[in-house]
């Protein structure tokens, strides 16, 4: 299925650590009512290219990624087997046959340990470009 040589990824986190149950009030009424549901404030966002030959992340704007990973820019997942260690539980069916080439594209939300030791939801759609 895949039909190009890079993999284009858009991430949709929050900065705040938070279980969107137990989120004050105020949070909760200002996120997406969409994204609420699933506890994502939709607060950041950031894109990351997959280069399958290299094995690498890009992230496009690294101050973001690590304010939803919570690590520094220079402590940021490069390979998709460092970020997928972060994903709590199994990494969504629909990701892996993406990023493994038999898919061309997908969306899923999962929650995501953050290297500073809280974790929150977070939202990714990609697909294979070029």
């Amino acid at each position: 299925m895949k039909s190009a040589d890079a993999f284009q990824v858009n991430l949709n986190g929050a900065e705040e650590v938070s279980d969107h149950a137990n989120a004050p009030e105020t949070q909760r009424e200002t996120a997406d009512p969409a994204a609420s549901a699933a506890g994502i404030d939709g607060g950041l966002q950031t894109l990351f290219e997959f280069d399958p030959a290299a094995s690498r992340l890009n992230w496009s704007d690294a101050a973001a990624a690590a304010r939803i990973l919570g690590v520094e820019p220079q402590g940021l997942a490069d390979s998709n087997d460092a970020y997928e260690a972060l994903i709590d539980g199994a990494p969504d069916p629909q990701r892996t046959a993406a990023f493994s080439g038999s898919a061309q594209s997908y969306a899923c939300q999962y929650r995501l340990k953050r290297c500073d030791g809280g974790s929150h939801w977070v939202e990714e759609r990609g697909g294979w470009i070029g």
